[in-house]
């Protein structure tokens, strides 16, 4: 079973309840106790002196342990958010450098962010695609209708899925030239699970169907040529069988 930590938040509540509570529950137990056996057993001066040193110190030193913890858990806060901040910096710096294009679109499949192998990849400058429908760089603006069905059928599949992996798509870029890409995509969502949109990445996988395209025609051509020989073989085969059958 996964245990919930606090937040800093419950935690100081928690406390503003447990201090005055174990402060309340020390003085009565004082009162009960010790106070009433120095009243009976000593003088009206020492009992004095004792009720200013319990006082005096029990207060400050609960409200001192009670800081000290207060201040531990906001340097425990600190850390972590400096770690998240790095861990974000480092991401962000991974993201931009990256060779494939990788971009963030809205619940309304608007692109929000765009790298730097985006640029690479399509031509566009960042004010040139930021707001513009995904389905744009499906087809390059020219097949709305059927970039749009591509587009339901990602989006439909993500939200159910929660991500998609190694689908192949067409795109086109900002010069008019087709590119074959790979497209994983992956939901976003909040502590809710509300759909904030997804995060699409994007690699250039033309060369890869171009040779793969070279191969299989190389293939279709040795088979060929293959089929050609053995025809050619087997008449040879054929003209032996008759030559021998008239000698």
């Amino acid at each position: 079973m996964n245990q919930v930590n606090p937040t800093l938040a419950q935690r100081i509540t928690a406390l503003r309840w447990t201090l005055p509570a174990t402060l309340a529950l020390l003085t009565v137990l004082y009162q009960l106790g010790l106070a009433r056996w120095v009243h009976d057993s000593m003088s009206d001066a020492v009992h004095f002196m004792i009720e200013v040193l319990f006082y005096g110190t029990l207060y400050p030193l609960m409200a001192f342990l009670a800081l000290t913890r207060v201040g531990h858990w906001l340097d425990e806060k600190e850390r972590v958010e400096k770690q998240a901040r790095a861990a974000e910096r480092r991401l962000a710096s991974i993201t931009a450098a990256s060779a494939d294009a990788i971009l963030s679109l809205n619940p309304e499949g608007r692109i929000e962010s765009w790298n730097h192998g985006a640029e690479l990849m399509f031509g566009y400058e960042v004010h040139e695609i930021l707001g513009r429908p995904f389905s744009y760089l499906l087809v390059g603006g020219e097949s709305a209708a059927s970039a749009e069905v591509e587009f339901r059928w990602l989006e439909e599949t993500v939200r159910r899925a929660g991500f998609i992996r190694e689908h192949e798509t067409t795109c086109r870029d900002a010069r008019g030239r087709q590119v074959v890409a790979e497209l994983t995509a992956t939901r976003l969502s909040d502590e809710t699970g509300r759909f904030l949109g997804m995060s699409v990445i994007l690699r250039d996988i033309t060369d890869r169907k171009r040779r793969e395209e070279e191969i299989r025609q190389l293939n279709a051509r040795l088979n060929e040529q293959v089929a050609e020989r053995t025809r050619q073989l087997a008449e040879k085969v054929e003209e032996l069988a008759r030559a021998n059958a008239d000698l």
